[in-house]
């Protein structure tokens, strides 16, 4: 929503195999279809109005991760998911 006309998913795809790509497709797809937009020209650049300059960030804001380890499945990807 930000403009871009493609996005990078390597990783993505050496991680989770080729398949990760049409995931992300049907996932993009049934958004579209709930939020009723039939075109990503609809949304394309829609959330640029949203950005600012980055002094206007709580450069002080922390803010750290919290794992339940009583919910933890031990998948291994902390450092993206959780």
């Amino acid at each position: 929503m930000l403009g871009a006309g493609s996005v990078q998913v390597c990783t993505a795809a050496i991680h989770y195999g080729f398949r990760i790509v049409s995931d992300l497709a049907d996932g993009l797809s049934n958004w579209m279809d709930e939020k009723g937009y039939a075109t990503l020209g609809e949304i394309r650049g829609r959330a640029v109005q949203n950005l600012t300059d980055w002094k206007h960030f709580n450069l002080r804001y922390d803010i750290k991760a919290y794992i339940d380890q009583d919910k933890c499945i031990k998948c291994g990807l902390c450092h993206i998911a959780c």
